[in-house]
């Protein structure tokens, strides 16, 4: 019978890793790689895998590949330290394990829902959040990026039932999504400078003004109230800091 690996990459998630690793249980295999973490994470998630290693963090292209690596099961699915699969999802993941796939799909996508400022958030870019999850591990590669993404060259599916992202804590939401816009824009900014990519007055104050319209009225927003608010505010300035870093690298060289 064909076997379900579920891969995770940690570091310092002691908040939230065993809700994420409890859900994963009906896996037949747990590899989770760690970047050091220096919290209660190694303890918690030691108790829960099957494979446990840890190495310096190099990339999410690179920590996932490497995860892969772990994995022995037949399928491979990719879980962040932050998520829990639902009852839905987990028997649609069983299914396509035990039926050995079908037929022309290479890979299968999970829609995420996300928690913010206490509430499940149903509207907006964040509501339209999928990505593909599931793969036969011969298949199973990331691509590279600052928000690296499973590849696989075929069809796709979508499955049904969610992965709930517990991505912020509640009562201190609007702190952890400030301190990642901060990061990843500094991520994105560096990125575009290597690449050779100069900052654009356009793109800082136009694409900015148009992620904010977009999110909050044409995607409906506005219907999940002040945090519907926030994240198409905070969508925007995440786009006006990462092209005006870019700016600062330009301007620095």
């Amino acid at each position: 019978m064909a076997r379900l690996s579920i891969c995770m990459i940690t570091y310092n998630n002691a908040r939230s890793v065993e809700r994420a690793l409890e859900s994963a249980r009906f896996a037949g295999e747990l590899c989770v790689l760690d970047s050091h973490s220096t919290d209660a994470t190694v303890e918690i998630a030691k108790r829960y895998a099957d494979h446990f290693a840890q190495q310096p963090f190099a990339g999410f292209q690179q920590q996932y590949n490497d995860c892969v690596a772990m994995a022995s099961g037949d399928w491979v699915m990719f879980l962040d330290a932050d998520e829990v699969i639902d009852d839905t999802l987990r028997a649609a993941v069983e299914a396509v394990v035990a039926r050995a796939g079908d037929p022309g799909v290479a890979a299968y996508r999970v829609r995420r829902r996300v928690r913010y400022m206490g509430r499940w958030i149903r509207h907006g870019v964040w509501a339209r959040d999928s990505e593909l999850r599931l793969a036969r591990r011969g298949d199973a590669h990331f691509t590279p990026g600052l928000h690296s993404t499973l590849g696989a060259a075929g069809a796709e599916r979508t499955l049904p039932g969610l992965i709930l992202h517990y991505s912020f804590p509640d009562g201190d939401s609007l702190t952890h999504q400030q301190e990642k816009a901060n990061l990843y824009s500094t991520i994105a900014a560096q990125d575009a400078f290597a690449a050779g990519k100069r900052p654009s007055l356009r793109r800082l104050a136009g694409n900015s003004l148009f992620r904010f319209l977009r999110g909050y009225l044409l995607q409906l927003g506005f219907l999940d109230g002040i945090p519907g608010l926030m994240i198409a505010l905070s969508t925007a300035w995440y786009v006006a800091l990462r092209e005006a870093k870019l700016w600062e690298r330009w301007r620095e060289r």
